[in-house]
């Protein structure tokens, strides 16, 4: 009997369906959580690469938040609010968004809803663009949760474009073209599913790729052409390590279907505060908002939070002078020496521009190169004291496949690429003593 099956007598249907979805970085993340590495106080627990957490500038983030001006308790923060954003939070991210993503026409506040983090704006998105069984179609691999946040509540179902590790005319691998977009909405509808939404990541988790302004064209072309909306997360849009690459959000460019384009940033990887979960929805589409609106009397985020994001934002000098500026150099410093170590111990390192985390293959430790082998693998990962995500669960269909996250303090990374060294010459040796 499927869990489905078991909570059917009890619940709903649409209520057995949710409590029956089973994420697995979730369900790892909260594993992992009950025995947390730390230098001193579990120097034998997990150390925990694979949870995308920016703590890069935690303590700094902390210092700035605790100056009194953020989290200072007001009268007016014990009532309700508008749901949907209060106007100080949405005028700071307006402005700071004006700055940073540079678009076309200036955002304002009026084009802005908040929601308690990204998952709870996809999920929004999911409700008011798309009904039941409806189809949205997205790159593979990709953050897992782009499927369970679609599927969990609104049971919209998630569509996968798999992106294949074969060298493309640029030699790179996983690479994304507009005609398999386009190709495959086709090829959806002659089914006869109705395809609502194209979804991507940009900045790519876990590929760290950063899109051009002419393939993001391209694409938004194919849904335009298609009438389908355009749904791109830029949660990663300022966390670009490459020095040699600039972040260009779609709001920078020409839109050939505004209403049909929305876009979704939060504080939670760029600022490291995914627990104040500070979500944005930016839509040119009014119906979009006026949905919103209601809805966000279910997911809205507290007024005390709200404003403490505000005060953040508002804070130019100290996120552009300091801040960000900062964070970059640190950004790239730990991505550089973890990339280093993972090649030296003899892994394949896909090289990225920006996020929290780098893809790499341990294809030459597997025998055989199978999905199954790359779980057994995993496990002896965790076994020897590391959490980190194998491809598999982020919809990768070639084996070998795995994520890392890199932006913890150094002592933890350092930890970490110790632990995964140890247990892959394990394993090398085991393979050598096999052949003949």
């Amino acid at each position: 009997m499927s869990q489905e099956q078991h909570f059917s007598s009890l619940l709903s249907q649409r209520g057995a369906r949710t409590a029956a979805c089973r994420d697995f970085l979730y369900d790892k993340m909260v594993q992992v959580f009950s025995n947390m590495y730390h230098p001193e106080n579990n120097p034998k627990g997990i150390v925990n690469l694979g949870t995308a957490v920016n703590s890069l500038m935690e303590e700094e983030v902390c210092q700035r938040l605790n100056r009194g001006d953020a989290f200072r308790v007001m009268a007016h923060h014990l009532h309700y609010a508008n749901f949907s954003g209060i106007d100080e939070l949405k005028e700071a991210v307006a402005d700071f968004l004006n700055r940073h993503f540079k678009p076309l026409e200036p955002i304002t506040p009026a084009k802005i809803s908040t929601m308690c983090g990204a998952t709870g704006c996809l999920d929004g998105l999911a409700h008011v663009l798309c009904d039941s069984e409806d189809v949205v179609l997205t790159p593979t691999p990709v953050y897992s949760r782009i499927q369970t946040d679609f599927l969990d509540v609104a049971n919209v179902k998630v569509e996968p474009l798999e992106l294949l590790d074969e060298e493309d005319f640029e030699d790179r691998t996983f690479s994304l073209q507009p005609e398999a977009v386009e190709r495959h909405v086709k090829e959806l509808r002659a089914q006869g599913r109705r395809v609502r939404a194209f979804v991507l990541v940009n900045p790519q988790n876990p590929l760290g790729e950063v899109y051009s302004p002419a393939l993001l064209t391209q694409l938004l072309n194919v849904c335009a052409r298609n009438d389908i909306h355009f749904i791109v997360d830029e949660i990663y849009g300022l966390s670009v390590h490459d020095e040699n690459t600039e972040f260009r959000s779609v709001l920078s460019l020409n839109l050939p279907d505004p209403k049909r384009t929305h876009v979704i940033w939060a504080m939670s990887k760029d600022f490291g505060l995914a627990g104040l979960r500070v979500g944005v929805i930016l839509s040119q589409c009014p119906g979009v908002h006026e949905f919103f609106h209601n809805a966000c009397l279910f997911r809205t985020i507290p007024w005390i939070v709200q404003h403490a994001g505000a005060t953040l934002l508002k804070d130019t000098v100290w996120c552009d002078e300091f801040y960000l500026p900062t964070y970059r150099r640190r950004l790239a410093h730990n991505y550089h020496m973890a990339c280093d170590r993972l090649e030296a111990m003899g892994t394949r390192v896909r090289r990225g521009s920006a996020g929290l985390f780098i893809w790499f293959s341990v294809k030459s430790f597997l025998c055989p190169v199978t999905m199954e082998e790359e779980g057994v693998l995993l496990q002896e990962i965790l076994d020897g004291g590391l959490y980190i995500v194998q491809g598999k669960v982020l919809y990768c269909t070639s084996p070998g496949w795995m994520r890392l996250v890199f932006t913890v303090t150094e002592k933890e990374l350092d930890e970490g690429l110790d632990r995964l060294r140890a247990v892959l010459a394990a394993r090398k040796l085991r393979l050598a003593m096999k052949e003949p």
